[in-house]
């Protein structure tokens, strides 16, 4: 999406101010996922919804907030199998500015964005995927302006285009390096497991607590807890340096959330 003429129109609408000061973004991305052996259902191979279509809002309320959130939230939906199959989070950034993110195996395809401001708001159809034409909707001091977008003449076109010309031209990454692992920082932030195992009274059985290979932590600073639904669940102080928040599996039915400084 970050090729696409729908995502340089949004950034440049914003920046523009069309909405006043950004305060809250809301952006998911849903599909149903209904085949049992598919490797985003694979622990071991590093499968679940927010490493697979939650990258997508997550990254998108980076690209609109330009920094790394300084909190996260989050619940999720955890299968037999290990992973999350539903995620359900919020980033908060710099200046009060929130975003609340979603990623889902478990409804039938849907991808949004909103962003709302000091002074408008902003809705935009089909943000990860747009089609040849989508509409923006503008919604300022009651009236909505819609704005029409002309898309690519196929979907990953300008992506291999862009590709191509940073390999052969040297021409600049829409991309960066240093997005990426901004990206791969959030992400890691909502999965890396806590230093015990998280227990659910709604789980028939619990395992023995779960070593972390990570550093020790400090409990320098206030701890990020963590509560089930519906259980009680540890509480575990955070890193001095950068604070990795986790989830982790209780049964099919378990949903742990978390909050913790980034």
């Amino acid at each position: 999406y970050r090729h696409e003429p729908m995502t340089t129109t949004v950034l440049k609408l914003l920046r523009d101010g069309a909405v006043g000061d950004m305060r809250a973004i809301v952006c998911g991305f849903t599909f149903a996922l209904d085949r049992a052996q598919d490797i985003r259902l694979n622990a071991a191979l590093g499968g679940g919804a927010l490493w697979d279509v939650g990258g997508y809002p997550v990254t998108y309320a980076q690209l609109l907030a330009t920094q790394e959130p300084k909190m996260v939230f989050g619940t999720a939906h955890w299968t037999e199998s290990g992973v999350d199959d539903e995620f359900m989070g919020m980033l908060r950034f710099d200046q009060g500015m929130t975003a609340n993110v979603y990623a889902g195996f478990r409804s039938q395809y849907r991808t949004w964005l909103e962003v709302l401001g000091s002074s408008g708001a902003m809705t935009v159809p089909n943000p990860f995927r747009p089609g040849p034409r989508e509409t923006i909707e503008l919604e300022r001091g009651g009236r909505v302006e819609r704005i029409d977008v002309a898309g690519s003449a196929g979907i990953f076109v300008n992506q291999v285009a862009d590709f191509e010309a940073r390999i052969l031209d040297g021409a600049p990454a829409v991309v960066t390096l240093a997005e990426s692992r901004s990206a791969a920082a959030t992400l890691s932030a909502t999965k890396r497991r806590p230093p015990f195992a998280i227990r659910s009274r709604n789980s028939a059985r619990s395992g023995p607590a779960e070593r972390s290979s990570r550093p020790a932590l400090s409990s320098t600073k206030a701890p990020c807890s963590s509560t089930g639904s519906p259980a009680a669940t540890r509480i575990w102080p955070m890193a001095s340096a950068r604070s990795w928040s986790s989830m982790s599996p209780g049964t099919s039915s378990a949903r742990t959330a978390f909050s913790c400084n980034v």
